[in-house]
């Protein structure tokens, strides 16, 4: 078994899938009972903790004389408790330290037994990622989560899901302080005077799981982060000279991400959050590059009839369409990116934090 495993974890060669040890426990200090209802016999060594309102009615396998306590009195935190309190959600966790919030969240959406909305929240992670493998860096203490929704997929086309959740982090911190303006950069950035304040990660699972994998420079100063991605960071103390507290943003974000999903399967609502999203883009009227690019052709305008791979491609962006995707004039006629990057494959930073580091 490689360090930094729990025991029964799926990497190690006695992993057996009915015992719900499925838990990475090296850099949380916690300990999984071989329960046949995961998570709820969760034991903890430090303040990490699984919240759930959901009913309770079996007797664990590690003791059969003594009646499963509710999930809410095991390992409780202070932090914990407050996140459910003001999110109010069924299913809320909050770690220490974690590798991924993300890879926790996906573990808890294989569990039917998990009540959904379910929110995993970090204050410290060493493994986060982005998009094409980036990886995330944070000042400690920064708003790292990830939240998991039940989603029917056929009522919206997952590209608009991401440029949506990005811009409810937007109007939330906006709300929350009216002073900045955040903008959004497609297809999953937040930005404050051109600098990344907060990025977003969104993935289906197979059994209709939306995660929503938030960071959020809340904490902190760009000045700390490496030399390599200093420059293109803020932080939300760098701007106001104060930090932002998490309860107070997730209190706001988190019934703005679910409206911003459930609007997505209705096109009027769909034409109105595609106009709030452009009023915010960072993008809207200046020349853009794309890497490693597949576009199609807007409503028949221009030279290409069908669709168009390119290593790089150049234009004047429009903003979004009603499916998410980005839209540029280009020489090529006016197109709509189905994939593509606005950073360069030498410019992703792929540097890791060790829990040292973010120490």
């Amino acid at each position: 078994m490689q360090k930094g495993m729990g025991r029964n974890h799926p990497e190690d060669p006695g992993y057996r899938p009915g015992l719900g040890g499925k838990y990475r426990a090296g850099s949380m200090g916690v300990k999984v009972a071989a329960c046949p209802e995961p998570p709820h016999c969760v034991q903890s060594t430090r303040p990490s903790l699984l919240l759930s309102s959901r009913p309770f009615s079996h007797t664990c396998d590690m003791d059969p004389l003594r009646p499963r306590q509710p999930p809410a009195a095991v390992g409780t935190t202070a932090e914990a408790v407050n996140l459910q309190a003001v999110t109010g959600l069924p299913t809320v966790e909050f770690h220490d330290v974690i590798g991924s919030t993300m890879d926790r969240a996906r573990e808890l959406a294989a569990m039917p037994s998990v009540s959904l909305p379910a929110l995993v929240v970090a204050g410290r992670q060493h493994a986060g990622r982005g998009r094409r493998a980036a990886a995330w860096w944070q000042p400690p203490g920064s708003l790292a989560m990830t939240l998991v929704l039940a989603v029917d997929q056929l009522k919206a086309p997952l590209p608009i899901w991401s440029p949506a959740c990005g811009l409810a982090v937007a109007e939330s911190i906006a709300q929350l302080q009216s002073e900045l303006m955040p903008q959004v950069r497609w297809p999953n950035d937040v930005e404050l005077h051109g600098r990344k304040l907060a990025g977003v990660l969104v993935e289906v699972t197979t059994m209709g799981r939306l995660l929503i994998g938030i960071g959020i420079n809340t904490h902190g100063s760009a000045a700390d982060a490496p030399a390599a991605i200093a420059d293109r960071l803020t932080t939300l103390a760098d701007v106001s000279g104060q930090p932002l507290a998490h309860d107070r943003l997730l209190a706001v974000l988190i019934p703005a991400l679910q409206m911003m999903i459930a609007c997505t399967g209705e096109p009027a609502a769909v034409a109105e959050l595609v106009e709030r999203y452009r009023q915010r883009c960072s993008l809207t009227g200046q020349r853009v590059t794309l890497y490693d690019v597949l576009a199609e052709p807007v409503s028949g305008i221009g030279s290409v009839a069908g669709p168009l791979r390119a290593a790089s491609l150049s234009g004047v962006c429009l903003g979004i369409e009603e499916t998410g995707r980005l839209v540029i004039e280009s020489a090529a006629g006016r197109l709509a990116i189905v994939a593509g990057s606005l950073t360069s494959a030498d410019q992703v930073w792929t540097g890791s934090v060790s829990v040292t580091e973010a120490d």
